[in-house]
């Protein structure tokens, strides 16, 4: 009972530490979560996740139209006349598409004549989404096209992209404040024309018609009499591989500029949404994204992956708050779980494990689910769980060995200590010392010293009985001396056999359940028996365990009756011999 108790209060304690080192990862973690070095931990490995994807099948719902390096010698430099850029808005909308999205600015009046023919283009088009972004010159703030296009427009979008502190572009507004009022981004408004839907804000969300468009960030708006307040939120970019020319399996349908302007037909643009900017080398609309490699991505190739994601249903996100906590604090449970249990080696290797199949699992929610979860604050619990599991073990240690060690020093000097400890004086601590680990140390060096010569001579002691005897602890042998093993090998056993095999094969009745004997009564227990042609004498007593969370240990001494009787016999003898001589 008392040993239950024991393990029950050490389960408790276990449980307790273990407790408290989850709540010393988390806080440390959460600490670490706010920095800039984890945040763009998170991003870097986020983007893996675009690279581990294999290429998706070439968009149904986009297509891009390229002023690239071809068109860009056939036709001159950059800028074009607005007569040849009317014509090439004429040249894909004969291609039937369901929208155009006219990543060019278009801020700069030209000429009457060639203003008067682009605004014709646009208005006969029907489907054209112009461009606008911010300005830096006073007082235009905006970057807006000629009134007479925009008139002529199906819709007005801005074109900003937001780069991240690493200079990597993710995400675009989903607004940008006007004077006029908020403006949708270049995306949205071309994917509400090729939808042929309204795009409103209702139930406190953004709405492309009857499809719901995620975002990240508040996206709280607060209205009151003369003025609105908007919070910021981001339309997350689902990036496809980049297109270069010569792919074999291309991300969009992509067509030049020159071959439009040409003539040629372009049977794939059709009830696309089509993306018309620039694409040539020497222009500077390009922006660094996850998915770039040596070249910059061209901004129009930017647009045309958000407006596939709204348009296929696949708006990607970032998972919310509560799920990502909820996953942290579940994480770190089982890792400090895994390294408790197996320290070491064992558990760095089982937590190198637990993260590359947490990966792989924000990896598949990625894919499926189109959600991006922060890895950055996982990655970091796991690396500090091992380190933080041994401080802990290490203090737990530290706290155990100073407790016994107090204890031993106080039981020698109150005099209560063993006989055999009567010349072990331990050594007195200093002042200095006392939160040291030198008296520690010396402590141990001198009572492993004198254990050392004690175990020596009890051993000889017990070496050198006639007496076989034999040490149990859960039923297993701890300790033997030579006559013991004698006593085994002449009646054909095993000198390392369980306690409770040895009562079964001594074969009496009062040995058959010895384990369970001894349990239950906790008494010596004592028999005569006939063994193997030899009269012996089998002992079984119970030893002072140090602690109380031991294992009952029991000593089981043999006596050989036979010798002593023959001594006894020839004792009498000699006796009855010296009476009848007298």
């Amino acid at each position: 009972m008392k040993q239950k108790s024991v393990q029950t209060e050490r389960s408790r304690n276990r449980l307790k530490s273990w407790l408290v080192l989850n709540l010393v990862l988390l806080s440390v973690v959460a600490v670490l979560s706010m920095t800039y070095p984890v945040e763009e931990l998170s991003r870097r490995l986020d983007d893996i996740y675009f690279r581990l994807r294999r290429p998706l099948p070439t968009s149904n719902t986009v297509a891009l139209v390229l002023i690239d390096d071809d068109s860009l010698s056939r036709y001159g430099r950059w800028p074009w006349p607005r007569a040849l850029l009317a014509r090439l808005i004429r040249a894909t909308t004969a291609q039937r598409p369901a929208a155009i999205g006219l990543d060019i600015l278009l801020s700069e009046a030209e000429g009457t004549r060639n203003d008067d023919d682009l605004t014709r283009a646009i208005k006969e088009a029907g489907n054209v989404v112009l461009a606008t972004k911010v300005g830096s010159a006073q007082p235009r703030l905006w970057l807006d096209p000629l009134p007479v296009f925009i008139a002529s427009s199906a819709g007005l979008g801005h074109v900003q992209a937001v780069e991240d502190a690493d200079g990597i572009c993710r995400s675009v507004p989903v607004r940008e404040l006007s004077v006029e009022g908020p403006r949708w981004a270049l995306a949205l408004e071309v994917a509400r024309v090729a939808k042929r839907v309204t795009l409103e804000e209702r139930s406190g969300g953004l709405w492309l018609g009857a499809n719901r468009v995620w975002s990240d960030g508040p996206a709280q708006n607060t209205r009151a009499p003369g003025w609105v307040s908007y919070s910021p939120d981001f339309l997350t970019i689902n990036f496809r591989e980049q297109y270069f020319p010569g792919q074999p399996r291309p991300p969009f349908v992509v067509v030049s500029a020159a071959d439009l302007l040409s003539g040629k037909q372009a049977p794939a643009v059709g009830k696309k949404a089509v993306l018309l900017g620039f694409g040539a080398t020497e222009l500077s609309d390009r922006l660094p994204t996850p998915v770039s490699g040596q070249m910059p991505m061209p901004g129009v190739e930017v647009h045309a992956n958000l407006v596939d994601g709204l348009l296929q249903g696949r708006d990607l996100r970032h998972l919310d708050v509560l799920p990502q906590v909820c996953f942290l604090i579940f994480f770190c449970l089982i890792s400090t779980w895994l390294v408790l249990r197996s320290p070491g080696w064992n558990g760095v290797l089982l937590q190198t494990g637990l993260l590359l199949i947490s990966y792989a699992g924000g990896y598949w929610v990625f894919v499926h689910a189109h959600r991006i979860a922060a890895f950055g604050p996982i990655l970091c619990a796991g690396v500090l769980a091992v380190p933080l599991a041994q401080l802990e073990n290490l203090i737990m240690v530290n706290r155990g060995l100073t407790r016994g060690l107090t204890q031993l020093r106080e039981t020698i000097h109150g005099g209560q200590a063993p006989a055999e400890f009567a010349s072990f004086r331990p050594v007195e601590p200093t002042p200095e010392s006392t939160s040291d680990l030198q008296w520690r140390v010396d402590l141990i060096n001198q009572l492993q010293a004198e254990l050392g010569s004690l175990y020596a001579f009890r051993h000889h002691l017990l070496e050198s009985l006639n007496e076989g005897l034999a040490v149990f602890a859960a039923g297993r042998i701890l300790f033997r001396n030579h006559a013991w093993e004698m006593f085994c090998r002449k009646q054909g056993w095993d000198p390392e056999v369980r306690l409770g095999d040895f009562g079964r094969l001594l074969g009496h009745p009062n040995w058959a359940d010895v384990e369970e004997r001894l349990k239950e009564s906790g008494l010596p227990l004592e028999s005569e028996i006939y063994l193997g042609g030899g009269f012996w004498q089998i002992r079984c007593t119970p030893l002072d365990s140090n602690s109380a969370a031991e294992a009952a240990q029991w000593l089981v001494v043999v006596t050989d009756l036979k010798s002593r009787l023959e001594r006894d016999q020839a004792r009498a003898d000699a006796l009855r011999f010296v009476t009848h001589e007298l």
